[in-house]
């Protein structure tokens, strides 16, 4: 059983062609009807009516269809709902070693050009002799 046998099926009930779906997948046809079969093995039933123009699901592909459109919906909140925990959680700090004097005259005013173009960025710069920069990137 493979995810994407799903989201052909889901292609089928949205287009009522084996072909059209295929375009919308981007896949042969053969391929996506080779999968829709694997799809009926896994589920051990029909799930597409073939005798009907345009095609359609039969009850138990609709059911199957409703029951996977509802679980991608809750795994992209769940995706969503971690990327933003993530973000709140993890506040991005960009880290900087350099030589003093390229802390000291450079980086303020190259950093300001940052910010103007990209808005804020929390950086922290560590001014050291050129061995500890160099150290500093191999932690």
């Amino acid at each position: 059983m493979n995810i994407d046998w799903f989201k052909d099926l889901q292609a089928i009930e949205q287009t009522g062609s084996f072909s059209k779906a295929s375009g919308l997948r981007n896949i042969s046809q053969p391929a996506l009807t080779k999968r829709i079969k694997a799809l009926e093995e896994w589920a051990e039933q029909p799930l597409v009516d073939r005798n009907k123009r345009p095609v359609s699901l039969t009850s138990a592909g609709h059911a199957l269809c409703s029951t996977c459109a509802e679980f991608f919906e809750t795994l992209e909140h769940q995706r969503l709902d971690l990327l933003n925990r993530t973000a709140v959680n993890k506040q991005t700090v960009i880290r900087f070693a350099a030589q003093h004097s390229i802390a000291w005259h450079f980086f303020p005013d190259w950093l300001r050009q940052i910010e103007l173009q990209f808005g804020p960025v929390s950086t922290r710069m560590r001014a050291e002799n050129l061995t500890e920069c160099v150290n500093s990137f191999t932690k």
